[in-house]
């Protein structure tokens, strides 16, 4: 089987075992301050395992000294003050730029935060996956405690739901008005060439029917959601 390639993008959470490459906004689960010893080292610990390749945003709530430990350590420190965008989608679009002047391939961008606490940042989240995924970006997942959600565009997609960390339920939310022709397999309540909107019918709290895979085609742009077993 081959193996999978990602990069990680990281709303300042901790993060789990997977491979480091940028944190977003002040990036860092390391704040060298007076603390509790026992929180303090395994801090200090967590801050020398997981080295960003950058850390970007508008930087306004970042210690300087975070950031000089991480310039120490090799991560690039990249001041991008638009107020436009968001800190997230800055450094979605930063990642994405330098994957292209590598020409360096990889299976899926995973973003770890940034579904949990106020509701217009996760809208902000959300509204980030439509600035940076297009047919030609590797799949862009945000994964927070136990949900999953990725943007799905026109056209045919395969899910693969037999990894094992699936937790059951799903849904499927239509981001850009209405999806006129939405039809799926593997869910315990499929759509047959039916419109998703807002007001007329939303797929949510729905479910995997077990089966190892879900179809799904969409004339219109869906966030597709999903459980996880393990909080993340």
């Amino acid at each position: 089987m081959p193996s999978t390639r990602g990069f990680l993008l990281s709303h300042g959470y901790r993060t789990p075992e997977l491979p480091p490459s940028t944190r977003e906004g002040q990036s860092s689960p390391y704040d060298p301050k007076p603390a509790d010893l026992q929180y303090g080292v395994y801090e200090d610990f967590m801050a020398e395992r997981f080295i960003p390749d950058f850390i970007s945003g508008d930087l306004d709530s970042a210690s300087p000294t975070v950031l000089e430990f991480y310039k120490n350590k090799g991560s690039d420190v990249i001041h991008t003050p638009d107020q436009d965008y968001t800190d997230f989608t800055k450094s979605a679009q930063l990642l994405l730029g330098k994957l292209q002047e590598k020409n360096e391939q990889v299976d899926v961008i995973v973003t770890i935060g940034g579904l949990g606490g106020r509701f217009d940042q996760i809208m902000a989240s959300l509204e980030t996956l439509c600035h940076v995924q297009t047919a030609d970006t590797p799949p862009i997942v945000v994964i927070q405690q136990t949900s999953l959600v990725c943007l799905l565009l026109p056209g045919s997609h395969t899910l693969r739901v037999n990894t094992g960390i699936e937790k059951g339920w799903c849904g499927l939310i239509p981001i850009d008005g209405s999806c006129d022709h939405v039809t799926t397999s593997g869910l315990k309540w499929n759509l047959a060439d039916q419109r998703l909107q807002f007001g007329v019918l939303v797929s949510t709290s729905n479910a995997l029917d077990g089966s190892a895979v879900v179809h799904v085609t969409t004339d219109g742009p869906l966030l597709w959601t999903m459980g996880l077993k393990n909080a993340v």
